[in-house]
């Protein structure tokens, strides 16, 4: 009998490593593990979000998504809204002193979270009304 070759497909996509397989830890467990050894940080961001989204009546999740995004990229966002909430994410990462890795892990679990909670539509604060409930 000859022996089988294992299907091609286990093989593809191989050079691809994506940050959450780089790290080796998942989102689900990423989430876990910086909401348990640092609570404060991700309330800290999320306080930022929910300050300016009762300051700002045009503020919407894709505005709070940009300004994650922009923060994990290094980017200045051409919207001035979303640089002023970069801004203000700066100054909170200062406050806290956090290392490079834990900042960008806190906010990927803040940016998952605005996900998870909004489609990103222009207008939708979804996820801005939800995480409103738990941050003053």
């Amino acid at each position: 009998m000859a022996k089988r070759q294992p299907p091609k497909r286990l093989f593809k996509g191989k050079d691809h490593v994506s940050a959450y397989q780089q790290r080796e830890r998942s989102p689900v467990k990423l989430m876990k593990q910086v909401s348990r050894d640092h609570p404060d940080l991700l309330q800290n961001i999320e306080h930022v979000l929910v300050t300016r989204f009762h300051q700002d009546p045009d503020m919407d999740d894709r505005a709070a998504s940009e300004a994650l995004r922009a923060c994990l990229g290094g980017a200045e966002p051409a919207d001035p809204r979303v640089a002023s909430l970069v801004e203000a994410l700066r100054s909170v990462r200062e406050l806290q002193a956090a290392s490079d890795d834990l900042w960008h892990d806190a906010l990927r679990v803040v940016a998952d979270s605005v996900r998870r909670h909004s489609d990103l539509e222009p207008g939708e604060v979804g996820y801005l009304s939800f995480v409103a409930n738990y941050v003053g």
